[in-house]
C-alpha cells in the first residue's frame, strides 16, 4: 500500500510537471518557439517553485514535530518575516550603495540570518515557566506584526519598479530565475536534506514529548535548538526562491501524515512530495486562470489552503 501511494505521488509530481512545461501549448497546437520558451521562461521557474515546495513543507514539518503543534508552521511563529525582512534590508542596501552582481547569492545568508534574529525574540518571549502553545503563536504573530511593519518601512523608500517587484514577491511569487542562482539554491537545499537524516530517531523521540525524549537518551535542548536552525535554513531558502508563500507548511505536513507512518523518514519524504504538488498546481493555476497575466503564487496557494486550514483548526479546536 505503501509503494503504491509512493508511486502515485511520483507520477502525480510527473504528469504536473509536463502539464505546467507544455499543457497550454498542446492543447492549442501551437509548438512555435517551445524550446525558447521552456528553456528561458518555464523551466527555471519550474525548478525554483520545485525547490519551494520541498524546502517550505519540511520547514513546516520540523516546526510541528519540535513544537507539538498542529497548527503552527514558519510563518506563524515569525521566521518567513524575518527572512523577508532580511532580504528587503538587502535590496534596500543595494539601491543606496554599489553592489556587486553577485549580491543575489546572497539572499539565502540573509534569509538565514533574519529568520535566526526572529527565532531569538521568539525563544525570548517565550521562556520561562509560563510557556504555553497560545504563548508561542501569540508570540510568532507579534514578531510576524514587528518585521512586516519594518518591510513596509523599507520597502517605501525604494523605486517604483522594486517597490513593485517587492510588492508582488512579498505575497509569494517567482522573481529571480536566474540559472546559477537556482543551481545555488539547490546546492542550499541539497545540504539541508543531507543533514536532515541524522535527526529522524530524534524526531521521532520529541513526537512522544519531552519527557519521554529525555527519559531516551534525547538531549532535548541541544536537539530542539538543532533542528530550529534547521527548519530556519529550509525556511530562508523557500523564501528566497518564493517569497513569503502562506500554508504550504502548514498543510503538507497534515495530509503526509494520513498518507503513512508515524515515523519522521517517511513522514518528511510524503510532506517533501505533497508540497511539492501543491506548488504545482498553485503554479499551473497562476499561470492559466486568467491568462496571458500571471497572479503571484501565493495568493493562489493561498485559495488553495486556506479552506484546509479552517478544516483543521475546526477539527483540533
Amino acid at each position: 500500500m505503501k509503494k503504491s501511494r509512493t508511486l502515485l505521488l511520483i507520477l502525480t509530481i510527473i504528469f504536473l510537471i509536463v502539464l505546467d512545461l507544455f499543457g497550454d501549448k498542446i492543447l492549442s497546437g501551437d509548438l512555435s518557439g517551445l524550446s525558447f520558451i521552456i528553456l528561458n521562461f518555464r523551466l527555471p521557474r519550474l525548478l525554483i517553485v520545485l525547490i519551494a515546495g520541498v524546502a517550505i513543507s519540511i520547514s513546516g514539518a520540523l516546526v510541528q514535530n519540535i513544537s507539538l503543534n498542529p497548527l503552527a508552521d514558519s510563518g506563524m511563529l515569525g521566521f518567513t518575516s524575518g527572512a523577508s525582512f532580511a532580504i528587503v534590508l538587502l535590496i534596500f542596501i543595494s539601491e543606496k550603495v554599489t553592489m556587486p552582481a553577485w549580491t543575489t547569492f546572497l539572499y539565502p545568508a540573509f534569509a538565514v540570518i533574519g529568520a535566526c534574529i526572529a527565532y531569538l525574540l521568539l525563544r525570548g518571549l517565550t521562556m520561562g515557566k509560563n510557556f504555553s502553545q497560545l504563548r508561542l503563536i501569540l508570540s510568532g504573530l507579534a514578531i510576524t506584526a514587528i518585521f512586516q511593519s519594518l518591510i513596509t518601512i523599507l520597502q517605501l523608500t525604494l523605486n517604483s519598479f522594486d517597490f513593485q517587484k517587492l510588492a508582488i514577491w512579498l505575497t509569494g511569487d517567482v522573481w529571480m530565475t536566474d540559472y546559477k542562482y537556482i543551481f545555488f539554491l539547490t546546492i542550499c537545499l541539497f545540504l539541508g536534506l543531507l543533514v536532515l537524516p541524522f535527526f529522524f530517531n530524534r524526531l521521532d523521540g520529541l513526537a512522544l514529548g519531552q519527557e519521554l525524549a529525555t527519559s531516551l537518551g534525547i538531549d532535548v535542548e541541544k536537539t530542539i535548538k538543532q533542528l530550529f536552525f534547521l527548519t530556519l535554513v529550509f525556511t530562508s531558502i523557500g523564501v528566497a526562491a518564493v517569497g513569503a508563500v502562506s500554508f504550504v507548511g502548514l498543510i503538507s505536513p497534515h495530509i503526509a501524515r494520513s498518507l503513512t507512518s508515524f515515523k519522521a523518514r517517511n513522514r518528511l519524504f510524503y510532506t517533501g512530495l505533497v508540497g511539492v504538488i501543491i506548488m504545482l498546481l498553485a503554479d499551473i493555476i497562476a499561470k492559466n486562470i486568467i491568462s496571458p497575466s500571471t497572479l503571484p503564487l501565493g495568493f493562489v496557494v493561498a485559495l488553495i489552503g486556506a479552506p484546509y486550514f479552517v478544516f483543521l483548526i475546526n477539527r483540533k479546536v
